[in-house]
């Protein structure tokens, strides 16, 4: 079984313009929209002067007591079904399930819900759900697709290219994706400010870290996805332009360093720039 990746990410934001706007500015990237249903939008961040090269998608969601911006992140697996099977077993939770959903719907169903789910389902081309891990940390486990990009290649930058898991029990989570996700972790490495850390590889491809949720934070456990840059001191500058916050100054990556923004909303972004 070839090991997990993920393919796409999107923002599920309280405010879209806010964040959109954030990041159009921050990254230097196109925003478009798509209708999926009447009044609800998907939008897409796109590389300037090409609308088909795009990097990420967000949607709404309403500002909840709870419910706060946050990111999720399409992992695309060989046996969707068996994932969600063996995810329960583990301790996860499904959330949303858009194929199960739509076995049971007459076809002439009319919830904007569900028709929504149904048509961003089909924009994209596979099956996917929405989960939670043993340690409530959210993602989307989906079927692979033709499309998705070929492992190995360096990010471009403004694409997202690294990835976090910060969580309260790093060896916990480490034994659980090694299960679930096929994945390969490393032995734990002290970095210095960020405790005991286990890399993760797919195919021996190292492509994510998992590291301790500081304690106070105001997340939960989580994923943080990084954007790749080209300078990140700059970037961190129009971010805090932007309206933006530094929630996590600049730490070593190897040769190169990453940092933590929130958006105006909220949502943590990464930003990354490889040595």
């Amino acid at each position: 079984m070839a090991g997990g990746r993920f393919v796409w990410h999107d923002l599920m934001t309280t405010d879209p313009e806010k964040s959109l706007v954030f990041l159009a500015e921050v990254l230097g990237l196109e925003l478009l929209e798509a209708e999926v249903a009447p009044q609800m939008s998907y939008y897409l961040g796109a590389l300037p002067d090409s609308e088909d090269d795009t990097v990420f998608g967000a949607m709404a969601i309403e500002a909840e007591e709870g419910q706060r911006s946050h990111w999720i992140g399409y992992l695309a697996l060989d046996d969707y079904d068996a994932a969600l099977e063996a995810l329960t077993e583990a301790g996860g939770t499904i959330h949303i399930a858009p194929d199960e959903v739509l076995e049971d719907l007459p076809e002439d169903d009319d919830d904007e819900a569900v028709q929504a789910a149904v048509q961003l389902r089909n924009m994209v081309n596979r099956r996917m759900a929405i989960v939670t891990d043993p340690q409530g940390v959210a993602f989307a486990p989906s079927d692979r697709a033709p499309e998705d990009p070929a492992p190995g290649a360096l990010a471009a930058v403004k694409h997202i290219g690294w990835s976090e898991l910060l969580v309260d029990d790093v060896d916990a989570a480490v034994a659980f994706y090694e299960g679930f996700a096929g994945w390969q972790a490393g032995e734990p490495v002290e970095r210095p400010g960020e405790g005991v850390t286990r890399t993760l590889a797919a195919d021996g491809q190292v492509f994510a870290l998992a590291r301790p949720l500081q304690a106070g934070s105001p997340f939960p456990p989580h994923w943080v996805h990084y954007f790749r840059v080209e300078d990140l001191d700059a970037t961190l500058v129009r971010a805090r332009e932007a309206g933006g916050a530094i929630f996590e100054d600049p730490l070593p990556l190897d040769a190169g360093r990453r940092a933590i923004v929130l958006d105006p909303t909220g949502a943590p972004v990464g930003l990354w720039q490889p040595g």
